[in-house]
């Protein structure tokens, strides 16, 4: 019997290191997409953070996925151990983006934008670890400003809303520990409804077309009782009136009681 020789075992060796090299390098090849159809994966949710799994092994999923095929896009996303990174598009019928998010760890991180079936920009946001954190600006599909707004944390803390010609109509903003929300016509504020960011006071001041005070008003719920509470500028109470057994009293204030 002819046994190998040391040359061959060496040439046998090369060869099989060349294999695995080859292999390795096309399984690290994260770039090329992979077409999955629709429905092919769930989605588990743990605290805010959103996993990907296949449909067959309920495994979380790796790489990079285009839902759809080669010439219709639904989705297109990378995922890695389950979570989403970087990218995430999602895609109008027509095949238009629809929104562009950036994720990080499964969660928000970055901006993201939405559009209108046109094409056209509708609404750009900004995300911090899966919350609200930043500038957010919605527009119309002409690319006017509709709004403006602050967040931080999650929370808003400032905005503004515009009209079609670009006067505001809307402004909502935090003073002395007080969401304020101020609706405007012609440049004069007529209603600013008011809460507290740390009770459960809520308030509507109603203005006259000088801005002076007309009306301060907040309904409170006692028991079985309903009662219409009039306040002084400074938020003191200065008159209750009971719904039910002052009905007559209540209708003086009819205009006001669904702002309430």
């Amino acid at each position: 019997m002819n046994l190998p020789t040391k040359n061959a075992y060496v040439l046998l060796f090369c060869v099989l290191l060349s294999l695995f090299s080859c292999n390795n390098k096309d399984s690290e090849n994260t770039n090329e997409p992979i077409y999955i159809p629709r429905n092919s994966y769930f989605v588990d949710s743990y605290d805010g953070i959103k996993v990907y799994r296949d449909n067959i092994y309920r495994k979380p999923m790796n790489g990079h996925f285009i839902v759809g095929d080669k010439t219709i896009k639904w989705e297109e996303f990378y995922i890695k151990e389950g979570l989403l990174y970087g990218d995430y598009i999602f895609y109008h019928q027509s095949g238009e983006k629809f929104m562009h998010s950036m994720y990080n760890k499964g969660k928000l991180h970055g901006e993201e934008k939405t559009y209108f079936l046109s094409g056209k920009l509708k609404k750009v946001s900004n995300y911090k670890h899966g919350l609200l954190h930043g500038k957010t600006i919605s527009y119309f599909e002409d690319g006017q400003i509709l709004a403006e707004s602050e967040f931080k944390d999650d929370q808003r803390i400032a905005s503004i809303t515009y009209n079609h010609t670009g006067d505001i109509e809307s402004k909502m903003f935090i003073e002395d520990g007080k969401s304020i929300t101020q609706s405007i016509k012609n440049g004069q504020v007529f209603k600013e409804q008011i809460s507290s960011n740390y009770d459960d006071f809520q308030g509507v001041k109603f203005f006259n077309d000088d801005n002076t005070m007309k009306v301060y008003l907040q309904m409170i719920d006692e028991g079985d009782d309903t009662f219409l509470v009039e306040l002084n500028e400074e938020g003191k109470e200065i008159k209750r009136i009971n719904f039910a057994t002052s009905p007559r009293e209540i209708s003086k204030y009819r205009k006001y009681i669904s702002s309430l």
